[in-house]
């Protein structure tokens, strides 16, 4: 993911393009991203991946959040999720 806080406020069609490409690199198995959710699905706390890009044999797991919900342990259970995603659905193994 870029800057994608120097873009705010971005336009809507610009904002649903972006999804879109998400969707299609998930879809091709280029790329994983994943958003985080209050428990409702109401609002977005923070977003994360698991990352094909620093190189060959190797992924990088990246996420973020916003300031509000640090320190609540959703940093640390999105770090497990993602690590269980890149080994049951990416494919990852231990070399």
């Amino acid at each position: 993911m870029d800057a994608l806080a120097e873009k705010e406020p971005e336009e809507l069609a610009a904002k649903v393009q972006r999804l879109r490409s998400y969707r299609g690199k998930f879809d091709l198995g280029h790329d994983f991203a994943y958003g985080i959710f209050n428990l409702d699905e109401s609002k977005v706390l923070g977003g994360a991946g698991v990352h094909p890009r620093i190189g060959p044999e190797a992924l990088e797991i990246g996420y973020w959040l916003h300031a509000e919900h640090v320190n609540q342990g959703l940093a640390t259970e999105t770090v497990a999720a993602l690590t269980r995603v890149a080994f049951d659905v990416v494919g990852a193994r231990v070399l």
